[in-house]
């Protein structure tokens, strides 16, 4: 303390506490499961994805945080119970946020299997991890122009019905369920430009309008976690 004021010597004191405090703290993990929209696929880079941006606004209030990433382009509900499903429990997680049934809707998974498969995957989350879990249903893709205008009221109609299956689902697992359907209309009449060169998958618009929809509900909810209360779909 020699040559050093009273004031200093407690300034140091808290900065050293503070490092030890920062390096024994456990990181928050987030794990990112589902399709082609975890990956990123039609963003600019994948660090514009949704997931990624949802990590980044998590880093400025839940630091440190470790992030995963298993979101595989073309998965179907199947695909993320035997590929994903085991490291996300592995990871311990206190977030996770799961988009998929797209390419359950593209590929003409039977109904049965689709929730089948889906009351697998929630059901082992639930039953091995304590995370939070926020769920999109499929967006409305059917307004895009890859899909002829002869079939668009067919997949509108093929959507929803996947959709009722994942509400219902969510209900059941205690799950956060964000309707992606609703806005994805929203923003296709808003914000045509939300969609990428591939007119399929959001551009980079299109995926911080995502993650901005995302981190309300993550926020609110987790909030709720954080005061006792019960998170309910």
């Amino acid at each position: 303390m020699k040559g050093m004021s009273l004031r200093q010597f407690y300034d140091r004191l808290c900065s050293q506490f503070g490092r030890i405090f920062r390096r024994s703290r456990s990181p928050f993990v987030y794990v990112a499961l589902g399709d082609s929209t975890v990956e990123g696929i039609g963003a600019s880079h994948p660090s514009r994805s949704y997931a990624s941006l949802v990590y980044s606004d998590l880093s400025r209030h839940y630091a440190p945080v470790d992030y995963r990433n298993f979101g595989k382009g073309g998965a179907r509900v199947s695909d993320v119970v035997t590929t994903q499903l085991n490291s996300a429990v592995e990871a311990h997680p206190q977030l996770i946020t799961l988009s998929i049934g797209a390419n359950d809707v593209i590929k003409r998974t039977s109904l049965r299997l689709f929730r089948a498969d889906l009351q697998r995957l929630l059901q082992t989350l639930r039953e091995h991890t304590s995370a939070l879990i926020v769920m999109t249903n499929v967006p409305d893709f059917s307004f895009h122009r890859r899909i002829p205008g002869s079939v668009k009221p067919v997949v509108r109609l093929r959507i929803q019905q996947y959709n009722s299956i994942i509400t219902r689902a969510a209900q059941i697992h205690d799950v956060v369920l964000v309707d992606t359907f609703k806005e994805s209309a929203t923003t296709a009449l808003r914000f045509p430009e939300a969609v990428s060169s591939d007119n399929f998958h959001p551009s980079d618009l299109g995926y911080t309008l995502w993650a901005n929809t995302m981190l309300t509900v993550i926020h609110e909810e987790l909030g709720h976690k954080k005061h006792g209360r019960t998170v309910a779909a």
